[in-house]
């Protein structure tokens, strides 16, 4: 029996476990690429399949693609294997034992904006171009919102008045409230009442309650994704790491770094569990392992910056103590 003989039933699994259609379907498109590597070298029946398999695979795929794409296919298959052991397809699972974080590379974590770097990006959007692509852009890093879900919006998810927005059926499938800040009502209303009348004309009228329009319809995820790498490179910003999902993370990172608790930033993300919430909070931890270094009275004299000054220091150090070094072995020193 080969992968693709368990496609259709895992489908149905995943659908069950709330999963969403986009992520079901990358999923099976990543399986399928397994089942073609396996056909290729003949092993498509899943009894058959062995970790080292695996790895060969994700070898291969690792010199051309980048590796958080490879870990997501990584821990796909993985997810899989366990599903037919599960089922009781198969006796034991051959891919238990799989070191899925070895192929996320050593720059996993996607990158966090400053404040500066943020308020940079957002004026960096031009206006005159396209006001909403400005206005999706604030509302995103106000609310937190992941992509999908601001591109998803309706005009009846908003409530200008109260500066909330209903987030339908987010990840896991859950709805949720989150309020938006005052700058980006300003820039959301000015988009409603200046250019989204011209576009919503042109639309089909499926698109036509959507808030975020082009000419064409509805904005896109290719769309957003081309602005955000244009904006970066105008606004000189550091593309390493960036992603559009960081906005998210800086959001959250910001609002920690400010006070705000963790629950309540837990309930603004739409994550079930606060474990999840937490990893927001490492760029914090590295500011206040500074601020201790610096300040705290049993630190502070031991602690000191290395600077250029204090590599001269040492560089003086060093030559001075060689020199005596040398001395005192040709017999000249005290």
């Amino acid at each position: 029996m080969t992968i693709l003989s368990y496609l259709a039933d895992y489908e149905a699994y995943q659908k069950g476990r709330g999963l969403k259609e986009g992520t079901v379907r990358v999923s099976l498109a990543q399986l399928k690429r397994f089942d073609t590597w396996l056909k290729e070298h003949r092993k498509r029946d899943v009894r058959r399949v062995a970790l080292p398999d695996l790895t060969a695979w994700l070898d291969e795929l690792a010199g051309r693609l980048a590796p958080a794409t490879v870990y997501g296919h990584a821990i796909e298959v993985r997810n899989f294997f366990a599903y037919l052991k599960t089922m009781g397809y198969l006796l034991t699972d051959p891919l238990e034992d799989l070191d899925a974080k070895a192929y996320q590379g050593p720059d996993n974590k996607r990158g966090v904006f400053t404040l500066a770097e943020i308020a940079t990006f957002l004026d960096s959007l031009d206006l005159a171009d396209n006001l909403a692509l400005r206005a999706f852009f604030e509302l995103l890093y106000s609310s937190a919102l992941r992509l999908s879900e601001g591109l998803n919006l309706t005009l009846a998810d908003l409530d200008l008045r109260e500066r909330t927005l209903l987030v339908r059926d987010g990840k896991g499938g859950k709805d949720r409230y989150v309020p938006f800040s005052q700058t980006a009502l300003l820039f959301l209303q000015k988009y409603l009442d200046e250019a989204r009348p011209k576009l919503a004309k042109t639309v089909v009228a499926t698109d036509r309650e959507v808030v975020f329009l082009r000419r064409r319809g509805r904005l896109t995820k290719t769309m957003i994704w081309k602005a955000f790498a244009q904006t970066l490179e105008k606004a000189g910003i550091e593309k390493q790491n960036r992603t559009v999902h960081s906005i998210r993370h800086s959001c959250a990172t910001h609002l920690l770094e400010a006070g705000a608790d963790i629950r309540t930033v837990s309930e603004l993300l739409g994550h079930t569990s606060i474990e999840t919430t937490a990893r927001y909070t490492h760029v914090q931890t590295e500011g206040l392992k500074r601020m201790f270094k610096s300040y705290h009275p049993r630190e502070n004299e031991l602690y000191r910056e290395i600077d250029d000054e204090y590599r001269a220091a040492a560089a003086r150090l060093k030559a001075e103590l060689l020199r005596k070094w040398q001395a005192l072995l040709s017999g000249q020193g005290d």
